[in-house]
């Protein structure tokens, strides 16, 4: 049986349209269609009925650029994949400047608690990074989708380039590593199912594995996007989750 598959996203969903495009005949039980936004807030797209609807003049831009039209029907789609749209480990980084726990490293080492960010039981921390993602753009939106009905998974964007770690970026791998799992139980929170970043494609908490990446070397400008390889490996996690 083949599963119409609506893929809305941003600019993440290209990894995944790449890997289609060189290998089609990989995933003979989907008909993926691909639907992009770009920079879109949490409030900017909507249903209506069965209509993927823009609820500002930039989104009603970007939907008639890619859709053809001033909304998209998802009635024929058997299933959906929400893509990117802010769904990120980097939102760690947010608990980190926030907050703080017991059982964090850094603070078993401090020898005073009473300066820096606030603190918070393990529990209460986890509580308020699941509210963090469940008030962002891919959430709300695959939220929305499930009340139709139907299977959706949620694909966070990939880690970024290890390079950022000589600029700073990984002072948080432990917050990091506790990632996928608030995912999860936020996605499930709203009817909808995480797809973690392919164990193998990561490196340590926080980064990507170069040859997964757009520029996989040194000099890489573009830090932030994955490349065919790796959009195959999250289609066939789309594909098994919606087999089993």
């Amino acid at each position: 049986m083949t599963i119409a598959l609506c893929l809305i996203g941003n600019s993440h969903v290209v990894a995944l349209r790449d890997a289609l495009a060189a290998r089609p005949d990989r995933w003979p039980g989907l008909a993926p269609r691909f639907h992009g936004f770009r920079n879109i807030g949490p409030d900017e797209v909507g249903l209506r009925g069965r209509r993927l609807w823009p609820e500002t003049a930039r989104a009603l831009d970007q939907m008639r650029r890619v859709a053809g039209g001033g909304s998209l029907d998802l009635a024929p789609f058997g299933a959906f994949v929400v893509v990117g749209l802010n769904l990120k480990v980097e939102l760690a980084l947010w608990l980190r400047r926030e907050a703080v726990w017991p059982d964090l490293p850094s603070v078993v080492a401090a020898a005073d608690l009473a300066a820096g960010p606030t603190l918070l039981s393990g529990a209460a921390a986890r509580a308020a990074y699941q509210g963090k993602l469940l008030a962002g753009t891919a959430l709300l939106l695959a939220g929305r989708l499930a009340d139709l009905g139907r299977p959706v998974l949620v694909v966070g964007a990939p880690r970024p380039h290890p390079v950022l770690r000589a600029r700073g970026a990984g002072a948080a791998l432990g917050l990091a590593a506790a990632s996928p799992s608030a995912s999860r139980a936020a996605a499930r929170h709203i009817g909808a199912r995480f797809l973690p970043q392919p164990a193998h494609t990561r490196r340590r908490a926080l980064f990507t594995a170069p040859p997964y990446l757009a520029e996989p070397g040194p000099e890489a400008r573009d830090l932030k996007h994955a490349n065919a390889a790796y959009g195959a490996l999250v289609l066939d996690q789309v594909a098994e989750a919606l087999a089993a």
